[in-house]
């Protein structure tokens, strides 16, 4: 009895131990994921494309209306394809991830597709079918990258859900401005070049952090 209670007293206190490092463990692990660059720079892509996101989804019917004449009604179904895009973008980025695509890669293919609506709706605004269905490809496809880093590189589910958490917090309260600073910048300039050029600007900050933060996790990979 007294050999038991002697092999039962260190187990106790093992026990103790690793359930004590558990939770100091999983206590950084929450902080840690809010201390990391990549969180924030995934914040800042996802914000640009937020921004951008929502900002043509509200104003695109009426850009395309004023840019080619074409008919309200008309101009709201084309500027579905935008929406109907995005859903290939979805299926398409992972895709090409799970054949080995680098990610920097298709982060730079999804950029490069999104820059053409701004720059097409101002410089060939007729072509407007073309740039629709690129930026929705493209728009879509986007959030299948940053939430594939996020989920990478959190290191744990419990910190996969702050890292979510913040750049998805961070990202709408930016989109959320979206409309509002487009209509504020149309009328203000008195045309669509001016809003469209915003709309780049947030894309282009959307690009640049993605690439800095898959730079990132290659460094400490």
């Amino acid at each position: 009895a007294g050999a038991a209670g002697d092999d039962e007293a260190p187990a106790a206190g093992s026990g103790d131990d690793a359930a004590g490092t558990g939770r100091a463990h999983a206590g950084r692990a929450v902080p840690d994921a809010l201390r990391r660059p990549v969180t924030w720079l995934l914040a800042i892509s996802f914000a640009g494309q937020a921004f951008g996101y929502y900002a043509v989804s509200a104003w695109l019917p009426t850009v395309l209306h004023d840019g080619t004449g074409m008919d309200p009604t008309a101009s709201g179904g084309a500027a579905a394809l935008f929406q109907l895009f995005g859903m290939v973008g979805g299926v398409a980025v992972p895709i090409a991830l799970s054949r080995h695509v680098p990610m920097r890669v298709v982060s730079l293919a999804i950029a490069l597709g999104w820059v053409t609506l701004p720059i097409g709706l101002v410089l060939a605004p007729g072509a407007w079918g073309v740039w629709c269905t690129l930026a929705g490809v493209a728009q879509g496809g986007n959030f299948a990258v940053i939430f594939t880093v996020v989920a990478q590189t959190a290191g744990s589910q419990r910190a996969a859900r702050r890292m979510s958490a913040a750049v998805q917090s961070f990202g709408y309260a930016c989109g959320a401005a979206g409309p509002s600073v487009l209509g504020a910048v149309h009328a203000a300039s008195g045309g669509w070049q001016a809003p469209l050029m915003v709309v780049l600007g947030s894309i282009l900050t959307m690009a640049v952090a993605a690439q800095l933060a898959l730079r990132t996790v290659r460094r400490t990979a």
